[in-house]
């Protein structure tokens, strides 16, 4: 949301201090942020303390392009002085407009506690909800805040906002009339437009896309992101050509990063369905190294890695953790749908979901919270494992059943298909606490996989940032392969591996193995993937268009035709391709 930051006279100040202020003001407000920054680090550095200071100190850092240090500075204004209205409002913003999102909700929450009419203020705390991924909240405050808007203009932003909380949210009817509300309030609101063609583009209403898109192009012939959802659209109808001229005509060192990002992304799938593979590559790398410059700073990029590399160091001198209790009846059958990103776990997992006594969980952060409970001790991971007694399992066990009636609907369900690829990383807490779960392993040409993962424009998360480098990606996957490997001989655990190609070239046989592993009764229902994609809300994977099409094979062996670019790759992956397998 672009609401102002302000700043306010709290009190009386006294006159030298007053005099700092305003002139340090009057500068902000000629846009010279950075000398009045240096003014007031001067005041500050010599001893002057007043609450009005701080704010206009911690705001003029912000403007000069000190972020950090602006976080800082307000921070310490309200250790001096608990509760101040403005210091709590921008402090919010701030964080909200660096990616820290998860952070600016609590400052949000406390102004508005204590001023819940601060202009702006709810506004701010539905756009941290919503970057948050706490949709829920972020709608109940988008809808407080929409009738406190003071104009037109805010009241559109407003309801910008919540069509992307519905579009998010997978409500596609409410996302179009709130982006059309928006649109109406404003008519020259192109945000709203486009958000909406997106929207419609990402859903499958193709023609209602490509209708929205060339009303936009035509009211803002310079916005291209209209000619992006255009090109998607003529993509998926098989236009590729057009496509490629459409965008090839934009004059990219104009636009965005985030613009020249999906364009490039686009351009490279284009050129890929051409087998125009150095194109494709060129467009892949620009694409991904924008994106590694432009990384939210709330993403932990060595999360992962780093828990792997705990694993590793604890497992060459030590079992894996083996069963100390006997699992509890939960009533359904936990069951675990991993391997790797992009690997085709979901394509198996809208196969499975269509069986009626399958509960299929989309890709949910139980077994990290899982990690996060156990972790909260003295004890490091994974040697933490060795000491959970029966009590804490069980405590474990029904803490994740009741957040997964969260995710899905569990009655007259037997199995509960939890479908995480980067669980793999966990399958130390899965044995731990769930001895007795059914594991199914998505397997695909290790080449393949990994650069399937560098070419996906995914929205960045502590996961997938490993994806931005082709060795980082190798590296994050021989981590994952080499604890699987391991799993596999010592775990004990029942589990079934699934070949990505089985899946395309014998879709009904390979369904067949993984019901009969299970424990279930054959249902044709299983079979019909693309209208149990369509009936249940949208896929919110990199996935979603090519699990609601006719299964394909144009993925298979993809990495034949960059064998060149992908050289200084292939010995790491040797090993990988060796065991599941493959040749190269």
């Amino acid at each position: 949301m672009g609401v102002v930051m302000i700043w306010r006279m709290q009190s009386s100040a006294t006159n030298s201090i007053e005099g700092v202020i305003s002139r340090s003001r009057d500068l902000a407000r000629a846009g010279d942020h950075k000398q009045a920054y240096k003014l007031c680090r001067k005041a500050v550095s010599g001893g002057a303390s007043h609450p009005d200071l701080y704010l206009i100190y911690g705001v003029c850092a912000y403007g000069a392009g000190k972020s950090s240090e602006a976080i800082k500075i307000l921070r310490k204004s309200l250790r001096l002085w608990p509760g101040a209205r403005d210091a709590l409002f921008n402090l919010g913003f701030i964080l909200l407009a660096g990616g820290q999102a998860e952070e600016a909700i609590a400052p949000l929450r406390q102004l508005l506690d204590d001023h819940p009419d601060y202009p702006g203020g709810k506004s701010n705390l539905a756009a941290a909800y919503f970057s948050n991924a706490q949709l829920g909240l972020a709608t109940q405050t988008c809808l407080e805040a929409i009738p406190m808007a003071p104009d037109n203009l805010e009241k559109a932003e407003l309801y910008n906002l919540l069509g992307s909380i519905y579009r998010e949210d997978e409500m596609n009817e409410q996302s179009e009339l709130a982006f059309r509300k928006a649109f109406d309030l404003i008519p020259d609101f192109a945000d709203a437009l486009a958000n909406l063609c997106l929207m419609l583009e990402e859903s499958g209403q193709l023609e209602a896309a490509l209708k929205a898109s060339a009303d936009g192009r035509e009211r803002f012939p310079d916005d291209h992101r209209f000619s992006l959802v255009l090109a998607k659209c003529e993509r998926q109808q098989g236009d590729g050509h057009q496509a490629i001229e459409r965008l090839s005509a934009i004059d990219l060192e104009k636009e965005t990063s985030a613009l020249k990002v999906q364009i490039y992304y686009e351009m490279g799938r284009l050129w890929d369905r051409q087998d125009a593979a150095e194109e494709a590559f060129d467009c892949f790398s620009k694409a991904n190294e924008i994106t590694a410059a432009n990384i939210p700073a709330d993403i932990k990029k060595g999360f992962y890695p780093k828990i792997l590399k705990a694993s590793s160091r604890y497992y060459a001198n030590s079992d894996f953790p083996a069963s100390r209790t006997k699992a509890p009846d939960d009533g359904m059958i936990p069951a675990f749908l991993i391997g790797f990103p992009r690997s085709g776990t979901t394509l198996l997992e809208l196969t499975l979901a269509g069986h009626p006594h399958i509960a299929v969980m989309e890709e949910p952060p139980l077994i990290q919270e899982l990690y996060a409970d156990i972790t909260g001790a003295n004890l490091s991971y994974p040697m933490v494992l060795e000491h959970l007694d029966a009590p804490h399992i069980a405590k474990l066990r029904k803490a994740y059943f009741e957040r997964a009636a969260g995710y899905t609907e569990m009655t007259d369900k037997k199995v509960l298909i939890n479908k995480h690829p980067l669980d793999t990383v966990f399958l130390p807490v899965i044995r731990a606490v769930f001895p007795d779960a059914k594991i199914i392993f998505s397997a695909r040409h290790p080449v393949d996989v990994c650069l399937s993962c560098w070419m996906q424009e995914f929205q960045l998360n502590e996961g997938n940032v490993n994806f931005l480098r082709l060795d980082t990606t190798v590296d994050f996957y021989a981590a994952c392969m080499d604890l699987w490997m391991r799993f596999q001989s010592e775990a004990a655990m029942d589990h079934l591996i699934v070949f990505y190609e089985d899946v395309v070239d014998n879709h009904q046989e390979t369904a067949s193995k993984a019901i009969r592993f299970l424990g279930l009764d054959w249902s044709d229902r299983v079979l019909d993937h693309i209208g149990t994609a369509k009936s249940i809300p949208r896929v919110n994977t990199a996935s979603y268009h090519q699990v609601s099409e006719p299964i394909y094979v144009r993925s298979k062996n993809r990495w034949q035709k960059y064998r060149q670019n992908l050289t200084p790759i292939l010995p790491k992956l040797a090993r990988y391709v060796e065991h599941f397998g493959y040749t190269l």
